[in-house]
């Protein structure tokens, strides 16, 4: 039964296409933008410098520093601390492409990678930022996402590390490698532009997927018929189409968002949640980058979830006890140049990789 429902869904999906040939051309040249302009120039540069910082084995001294802290909380090995960071930075999905590669070079074991999977679905300011500026024409909006995105992850590791037992940690972790740190840096460097490269292949091809399929909904125009059986509001006053676009694909559903006659804070706080959720699209890109080494990650879709639902509590409190005066002046250009500090970080992380191999090096002599 299961597999006849699936043969009649993706069945669906071929005539939809043929059907509605343009208006996926469309939405496929919209989601290539994306791709194109902001997903790969955000996220290549993090995927190559943090693939090196790995095989190169530089990661280690990071990992020693809040080995303690991390180890005490969590039960998890200090890199959990910098994959987070990275994630909190770049974006979906840096932490399953870091929690592989770490789980790849014996970094950490089976059980931590399931957990640090777990606990880095987040993303980082750059999609936040452009969320609050093209799409509310409000850049505090920004502020307001970020803090509760990352607030309730925290809530969210938090109660799962209460539930659940803390993994065993390893004491003599890093005294079982035998992983070669002096490898040479040009095949470092290829191979971690080949792996990025096939990672964002596979990102791309989803995003565009999920991009079209959104946008053939939205011409069948199913939920409009669905919804005005039951009512006579018009559908742009309800969250009902954002929240199933959104299902689908985060950046759809906010765009929805940003087009609707729902107010201002309705807007911000739904915003949160479908960021913190991130869609099926989301998902379907960590569960496939999981899987290439092997990763269960039992939960996930619970925990995005959850994030996505308590995101949008979140801010809807902080937007009534903080609330935010729209003006009409210029906006600020302080919150649009957030967008690209990202920019900076696999710089800074680069130079760091060269001052740890230099050492390396000079102690090999």
């Amino acid at each position: 039964m299961k597999r006849f429902f699936s043969a009649v869904l993706f069945i669906s999906l071929i005539i939809s296409f043929v059907l509605y040939s343009s208006t996926c051309l469309k939405a496929g040249i919209e989601a290539i933008n994306i791709c194109l302009y902001t997903i790969i120039p955000t996220l290549l540069p993090f995927f190559i410098v943090s693939n090196i910082l790995i095989i190169s084995q530089a990661l280690r001294p990071i990992g020693r520093l809040f080995n303690p802290l991390s180890r005490r909380i969590l039960g998890l090995d200090g890199s959990f601390v910098f994959v987070y960071f990275a994630s909190c930075l770049s974006g979906y999905p840096m932490g399953a492409k870091l929690t592989g590669e770490l789980l790849k070079s014996n970094e950490i074991s089976d059980i931590q990678a399931e957990r640090f999977a777990l606990f880095t679905s987040v993303t980082g300011p750059a999609f936040m930022s452009v969320i609050s500026i093209s799409l509310l024409k409000v850049h505090k909006a920004f502020i307001f996402m970020l803090i509760t995105h990352n607030l309730s992850m925290i809530l969210i590791i938090t109660a799962y590390t209460i539930i659940f037992k803390k993994p065993v940690f390893q004491h003599d972790l890093y005294k079982i490698k035998t992983q070669n740190s002096n490898t040479n840096f040009s095949k470092m460097l290829t191979s971690s532009i080949l792996s990025s490269i096939k990672t964002l292949t596979l990102i791309s091809g989803l995003v565009i997927l999920f991009f079209v399929i959104a946008a053939v909904m939205d011409e069948v125009k199913i939920i409009d018929n669905i919804y005005y059986l039951f009512a006579d509001v018009s559908i742009d006053k309800s969250p009902l189409k954002p929240l199933l676009f959104g299902f689908l694909e985060m950046t759809a559903g906010c765009i929805k968002t940003g087009s609707s006659a729902l107010s201002f804070n309705t807007k911000t706080a739904l915003c949160s949640g479908l960021i913190g959720f991130g869609g099926l699209s989301i998902y379907a890109q960590t569960k496939s980058i999981l899987s290439i080494q092997n990763i269960k990650a039992k939960g996930l879709l619970l925990i995005k979830l959850a994030h996505g639902l308590l995101s949008f509590i979140l801010c809807s409190f902080m937007l009534k006890i903080f609330p935010i005066k729209i003006k009409t002046a210029a906006i600020n250009d302080t919150t649009d140049n957030i967008k690209f500090l990202y920019l900076y970080i696999p710089i800074i992380l680069l130079l760091y990789l060269i001052i740890y191999l230099r050492k390396n090096i000079k102690n090999s002599r």
